[in-house]
């Protein structure tokens, strides 16, 4: 999603209107607090059956393209004043997208340490999980908010 969007607006020269960029982080804010209320909601942990083996890939696949169009949206931004052409943005592109790629993994992984650990403890393994749910859901608003209000999102919206 990164490099097709991000190639997308620097093949047509064109910059990210403000109003757009802050919708796609919106997006993020309203995923964010949409997946830590599932966590937190939750009666039990998911058991997939066969028919339903592909889901987690699609809610997986749904979250990156979200998150990425956000995450190109800012990096075009800054991207735009920089790069002369499209083979020096591809390449920035590239070589950004594999730096969030590392970092991702690292952070997830260490995130998932104590998820891995704890596999046979249910119940810690649950409270993980509503503790997770919980931030997502806690930093989703503040982002909302800081977003809508306090960068002035709704007030782009209105006009």
């Amino acid at each position: 999603t990164l490099f097709l969007i991000g190639m997308m607006f620097i093949w047509m020269k064109g910059e990210i209107p403000e109003s757009l960029s802050m919708t796609l982080e919106f997006g993020v804010g309203i995923m964010l607090v949409m997946l830590g209320a599932k966590s937190l909601f939750k009666a039990s942990p998911d058991i997939t059956n066969d028919k339903d083996r592909f889901r987690p890939f699609l809610v997986s696949a749904l979250i990156g393209f979200v998150h990425g169009l956000a995450g190109s949206a800012a990096m075009v931004i800054l991207t735009m004043s920089t790069v002369t052409g499209i083979g020096q943005g591809s390449i920035y592109i590239i070589i950004f997208g594999a730096g969030t790629i590392i970092g991702m993994l690292c952070f997830t992984t260490l995130l998932g340490i104590p998820f891995a650990l704890n596999g046979k403890d249910i119940v810690l393994n649950r409270i993980f999980i509503k503790l997770a749910g919980a931030i997502s859901f806690s930093f989703g608003l503040y982002y909302i908010y800081k977003l809508g209000i306090t960068e002035g999102l709704f007030a782009l919206w209105a006009n």
